[in-house]
C-alpha cells in the first residue's frame, strides 16, 4: 500500500543534506495484510514452529548452534565487505593471527553470544544493543568506530540515503524501544519485520548498523518464544537478494509501503527456516549413519 508520508518525511538541512525524519511506531495508518500475505505469514509460522521442533532433537545442540552462529557470522560480515571462510575463522580461533580478515567475523559471533546470554539479565533494549554494539566493534580495523555509541555527525548510506540527524536519535530509539518491548497489536513476525525496518532507517551508529540489525531479529524471535535456540538468520536471504532488500527499505521510507516490505521478510523467513531444517535433517542423517557403522564394524579390542 503505497502511502507517502506514511512513515516520515525528508527535511533539508543547514548543512545542505536531505536527511529522513521517521514517524513514530506503529505505523499510521495500520500495517494490512491481504489474503497471500496472511497465507504467507500462516506458513512461515509453520516453518519456524518446525525448525523449533527440530532443534530440541538435534545431537549436541550447543555445537551445532555454535557453528550455526559462526556461519552466520561470516554471511554477516560478507554483507559489509570483510571476506573471511569458516576455515579462517577456526585458525583464528586457534590462534594463527594472520588470519586477520576473521577478527570481524569473530567479533559477531562474540556479540551474538553476549546478547543472547545478556537477555538472561536485561530486557531487549536499546542499552542491550550499545552494550552488544560495543563488543561487535571491538576489534574494528581502521581506528576507533565509536564503540557502543550513537554516531555524533551525519553519514550516508550506499551513496544516496542520508539518516536522520544525530540530535534526533535518542528520541527515536526511545520510541523503537517502547514498540519493541510493550507492542502487542502485531503478530510477531510482522512485529520484527517493522522493528528492523526502523532501526535500519534510524541508522543510529557510524558503522555496524546491518549486522547490529541482522542480529536483532534472532534476538526478537528468541524473546517472542517463536524459536528456542538462535537458529535463525536472515544475512544468506539478504545477500542473495540484496538489491531488493535496500530497494524495499527505500519504498518504505519513499511511498510508505510497509506491506511489500513485509512480504519480502516474511520470505525470507519462511526459506531460511525451511533451510536450517534441511540442515538439522541432515545432521540426523550423519548421526544415524554414523551409529550405523559403529554397529556394524564394532572395534576391535
Amino acid at each position: 500500500m503505497i502511502v507517502p508520508g506514511r512513515a516520515g518525511q525528508y527535511i533539508s538541512t543547514t548543512d545542505g543534506y536531505r536527511t529522513f525524519i521517521p514517524k513514530g511506531l506503529p505505523p499510521d495508518p495500520p500495517v494490512q495484510m491481504n489474503t497471500d500475505q496472511v497465507r504467507l505469514l500462516e506458513k512461515t509460522g509453520l516453518a519456524l514452529g518446525r525448525l523449533d521442533r527440530l532443534s530440541t532433537d538435534v545431537p549436541n545442540i550447543g555445537l551445532f548452534v555454535s557453528m550455526y552462529i559462526k556461519r552466520e557470522a561470516l554471511l554477516s560480515s560478507e554483507i559489509e565487505g570483510t571476506q573471511s571462510t569458516l576455515e579462517d575463522l577456526l585458525e583464528y580461533e586457534a590462534g594463527d593471527m594472520s588470519r586477520e580478515s576473521a577478527r570481524d567475523v569473530l567479533d559477531y559471533v562474540r556479540a551474538m553470544d553476549y546478547a543472547l546470554h545478556r537477555l538472561k539479565t536485561l530486557p531487549l533494549s536499546i542499552k542491550l544493543i550499545l552494550e552488544t554494539h560495543e563488543i561487535l566493534m571491538s576489534g574494528a580495523r581502521g581506528g576507533s568506530k565509536n564503540l557502543g555509541q550513537f554516531r555524533t555527525g551525519q553519514v550516508v548510506v550506499g551513496g544516496k540515503y542520508y539518516p536522520p540527524p544525530a540530535d534526533r536519535i535518542g528520541d527515536m530509539l526511545e520510541d523503537l524501544q517502547t514498540f519493541m518491548i510493550s507492542d502487542e497489536r502485531y503478530p510477531d513476525l510482522v512485529h520484527c519485520a517493522i522493528v528492523h525496518a526502523q532501526l535500519e532507517t534510524i541508522h543510529p551508529f557510524n558503522d555496524g548498523n546491518g549486522r547490529i540489525g541482522r542480529l536483532l531479529i534472532s534476538l526478537l524471535l528468541n524473546v517472542r518464544k517463536m524459536i528456542s535456540e538462535p537458529l535463525l538468520y536472515l544475512s544468506h536471504y539478504f545477500l542473495e537478494n540484496r538489491a531488493e532488500y535496500y530497494s524495499r527499505l527505500m519504498a518504505v521510507r519513499d511511498d510508505g509501503d510497509w506491506e511489500s516490505w513485509l512480504s519480502f521478510f516474511l520470505t525470507g523467513v519462511n526459506e531460511v527456516s525451511e533451510d536450517a531444517s534441511r540442515i538439522a535433517g541432515r545432521v540426523f542423517e550423519l548421526r544415524a549413519s554414523a551409529i550405523t557403522q559403529q554397529t556394524a564394524c564394532p572395534s576391535q579390542s
